[in-house]
């Protein structure tokens, strides 16, 4: 769409000539309900993007400009990244639209599909538990070693993601309707509003690491770093992906295919596998859509009723 049939389509945008971006941004931001660090991301992602216009002398973006953007990312970013980058820049355009300072021109930008087939795959029971066991063999302050073996059970167990790990903190061990469970904060969240339950097994190895940590105030952050630059700091997403990387490595998992998040894949499928509901893993798993949930469910019927087993019949 050229600047003239903009003028056309939206008459209220005739002024866009003296648009200043900067004010506008500053505007779409203050509009935005979402969380700090994501206000904060967002930032970083528009100024990426006014800057490529800039530097391509762009005073008037078009649809077109967009989707150059776009590929130019996909020269140097995984897909997944490349999708973050275009959110805000989506929502910036929306929001321009609506007070009719400037068109949507990025309406029609699509999403980019991963193509390369490397999905993060869950661990196996047998991988799991040899995890778990690697980590109580490694040789370092015992505190610490608990520490990493309830992170791991905490992701493996309930399906925590990294961040959730991160914001943890003592108070949050709670009890409800005679239920021991840990209040989280969720991603997207702005309060720690949701919870995972602890069985009695979980909760125990939880009492075993604090009785380690002898620690009296209860606001505390639950997972402390060991660090000499930041000891008994708290953790960050960081601190987490290396703490199970390593873990990872040491038990014989070092692939590209199994991250962090692989343990959360491995709570949702154990918890299938084990017989729970479509709706009550949901609710472990804090699926927005049950859509999601859904998706682990299909891939295991996938599995365990593959249609290419009944072929093998007429060979044998």
């Amino acid at each position: 769409m050229d600047i003239t049939t903009m003028y056309s389509v939206y008459p209220e945008c005739s002024n866009i000539k003296e648009i200043d971006f900067q004010d506008l941004v500053k505007a779409f931001l203050s509009s935005i309900d979402v969380s700090d660090s994501t206000r904060t991301r967002y930032t970083s992602y528009l100024t990426f993007f006014f800057r490529y216009l800039e530097e391509n002398q762009i005073e008037q973006p078009r649809h077109e400009d967009i989707l150059n953007y776009k590929n130019l990312l996909l020269k140097t970013k995984k897909p997944a990244t490349v999708n973050l980058y275009l959110v805000p820049i989506r929502l910036f355009f929306s929001f321009t639209c609506d007070i009719h300072a400037y068109p949507n021109i990025s309406t029609g930008i699509k999403k980019v599909k991963d193509k390369t087939g490397n999905k993060k795959k869950a661990l196996s029971i047998l991988q799991a538990k040899e995890l778990m066991q690697t980590v109580l063999q490694e040789e370092k302050d015992p505190l610490f070693v608990m520490r990493d073996y309830c992170i791991i059970n905490l992701m493996i167990r309930t399906g925590l993601r990294e961040i959730e790990i991160v914001r943890l903190n003592i108070e949050d061990i709670d009890s409800e309707a005679g239920q021991t469970i840990l209040y989280v904060w969720g991603k997207g969240r702005k309060t720690k509003d949701e919870f995972v339950v602890l069985t009695d097994d979980l909760y125990h190895i939880l009492l075993e690491y604090l009785k380690l940590r002898k620690s009296t105030d209860e606001t505390e952050p639950l997972f402390i770093s060991a660090s000499n630059q930041n000891k008994g700091e708290r953790l960050t997403t960081r601190s987490i992906r290396m703490i199970v990387k390593n873990a990872l490595i040491q038990a014989g998992l070092n692939s590209s295919k199994i991250t962090t998040h692989s343990l959360r894949h491995t709570a949702v499928t154990l918890a299938l596998l084990g017989g729970a509901s479509l709706q009550d893993t949901q609710a472990m798993a804090r699926h927005k859509n049950i859509q999601t949930t859904m998706v682990y469910a299909h891939n295991l019927n996938r599995f365990q009723n593959a249609a290419e087993k009944n072929i093998d019949a007429f060979f044998r």
